[in-house]
């Protein structure tokens, strides 16, 4: 199609129409015995009536038919070519597989949920089911891994629960009979029996273990979960 240009604009000066003429006949043969490049100097404003289009659709695929031929004027809307609608093979391929992995890796989640095994099925495709069961045994290695984390994790804090709380009972046990043996030196001590000194340690003593069994009860509040 050879594009349109109007000249807008003053003619060209009389001294320089006669080189535009003599350029225009030489076109015009050049039109008629081959391809022509136009270049056109002259005064003025220079407005396309044509712009090139590139036509391309929005998916991929085969052309089965092109409607048009070359340089052929069409119009907003014009069916331009026909698209091979039929997939290929491989697409039809590609996109069965696609469908089994999706049908596969649902079953392997509801498998994880409820914590049941995931089997082969007669309609399984053999490929997409290795490589869904791969991943299924990938994630039950891990969720064992993290129970057993968490189990050792568990133990140790029941086996130190326990240990503090053996250790509360017996200072439960000691408190009375420290406070007992505090009141019995003091008693001592103002009969002259026991020095202020020995009184002192006594009542030292006590001290120590009340203080003790509070902290050891912060400490068995610390192990409990919140």
């Amino acid at each position: 199609m050879t594009p349109r240009i109007t000249v807008i604009g003053q003619n060209p000066h009389f001294h320089r129409r006669s080189a535009i003429t003599t350029e225009r006949q030489f076109c015009q043969i050049r039109l008629c015995f081959g391809e022509l490049d136009i270049v056109a100097r002259a005064e003025g404003k220079l407005i396309p009536q044509t712009r090139l289009k590139v036509v391309q659709p929005f998916e991929g695929g085969r052309v089965e038919k092109i409607l048009v031929h070359e340089g052929q004027q069409v119009q907003k809307g014009q069916s331009l070519l026909i698209m091979d609608t039929h997939l290929s093979q491989s697409d039809t391929q590609k996109i069965i597989a696609e469908l089994d992995i999706a049908r596969l890796q649902l079953r392997r989640i509801d498998a994880e949920l409820v914590i049941s095994p995931f089997v082969f099925q007669s309609t399984d495709m053999k490929a997409s089911f290795d490589a869904v069961f791969a991943q299924f045994q990938s994630h039950q290695q891990n969720y064992q891994s993290a129970v057993a984390g968490q189990q050792a994790v568990f133990e140790q804090y029941q086996k130190e629960l326990e240990a503090e709380s053996v250790l509360l009972k017996k200072l439960v046990e000691i408190l009375p009979i420290q406070k007992e043996t505090e009141a019995t030196y003091i008693k001592l001590g103002k009969q002259g029996y026991a020095s202020k000194q020995l009184v002192l340690e006594k009542q030292q003593a006590r001290i120590e273990v009340e203080k003790n069994l509070k902290a050891q009860e912060f400490s068995i509040e610390s192990l409990k979960p919140k």
